[in-house]
């Protein structure tokens, strides 16, 4: 099945504190960026943005009012500011943002319907790290507010999509393809190639052949398998393992981008799991590999798994 398309809508184009350019209703994807062996790679999927009109200059006048009070600091400020107790906290980070006049705003995205918004931006004189290029804002009592503390999956994967990648203009069609997700579960679809590859790799694996499963990983995944595990002897090799090869995998789904499949299982024991995790595997020249071994595997994969998570506890 398909990854339905987030209910997000493109606020605005790049425009300037003082609002004089015109704001045009245009349709965006933002892509994912996939942690592919401690490389940022960005994938064909997509969230892809629906289209919000903006020719009337008045249209969401009140979110562009509350960013300029909060950018400039004016008189009603600490209105614009969704907890009281973030305030000393919200000063310090526009005084790292730098000028207001110089910062630009490059778009603004809704969820929820129209009750939280993202609205990134540029500055030259910046001094915040890089994954801190928006502004989280709430509608609360009418009134559009920063929630300066809010971090989420949501935030995390679009703020990189943006510091990686301009959003491009889809011309009311998708430019991306959606993730499509595969079920797995119970035994479903197990005549997947991909997944058959998986799952005598591990079995290799839990025969503690380690050698064996050492030659499907790529060369980036298999230099820090062969630090961790093939300087050990085999006895080292046992007594390493011989708590995790007590735990069987159960598998959720298959996340299927353009340049890798995620595999999304649980790891359990007598019923009960024990950890959520995803596998990487790449496919190049019809052959499979698994990649990210020993690595951390970025926003994309923490959102997978926080899916698995929220599917159970239904």
């Amino acid at each position: 099945m398909k990854l339905k398309t987030l209910m997000i809508f493109l606020f605005a184009l790049p425009f300037s504190l003082s609002y004089a350019e015109k704001i045009t209703a245009e349709s965006y994807a933002f892509p994912y960026v996939l942690k592919i062996d401690s490389k940022d790679v960005v994938s064909k999927n997509s969230i892809t943005l629906s289209r919000a009109n903006f020719e009337n200059p008045n249209t969401n006048r009140a979110i562009k009012d509350a960013l300029f009070a909060i950018l400039n600091q004016t008189e009603n400020f600490d209105n614009h500011i969704l907890d009281p107790k973030d305030i000393k906290k919200a000063k310090s980070f526009l005084k790292r943002l730098g000028d207001p006049k110089k910062a630009l705003i490059t778009n603004c995205v809704f969820w929820n319907p129209k009750s939280d918004a993202l609205a990134f931006f540029k500055s030259p004189e910046s001094k915040l790290r890089p994954d801190m290029n928006y502004f989280a804002l709430k509608l609360d009592g009418g009134i559009w507010k920063w929630d300066v503390s809010a971090k989420n999956n949501l935030i995390s994967i679009l703020s990189e999509s943006v510091r990686n990648a301009n959003p491009s203009r889809s011309n009311n069609e998708p430019f991306y393809s959606d993730i499509e997700f595969i079920d797995i579960s119970n035994g479903k679809n197990a005549d997947l190639p991909v997944l058959k590859f998986y799952k005598e790799a591990q079995a290799e694996f839990y025969r503690l052949n380690l050698p064996a499963y050492a030659e499907i990983m790529t060369p980036k995944s298999r230099e820090v398998y062969t630090a961790q595990y093939l300087s050990m002897t085999l006895d080292e090799q046992k007594d390493a393992l011989k708590e995790y090869i007590t735990y069987h995998k159960k598998f959720k789904f298959i996340a299927k981008f353009n340049e890798a499949y995620v595999i999304v299982f649980t790891r359990e024991k007598d019923g009960k799991i024990n950890s959520y995790d995803a596998a990487f595997i790449i496919e190049k020249d019809g052959k499979f590999m698994l990649a990210n071994f020993g690595q951390n595997q970025g926003f994309v994969a923490d959102m997978l798994i926080s899916i698995a998570r929220r599917s159970a506890e239904k």
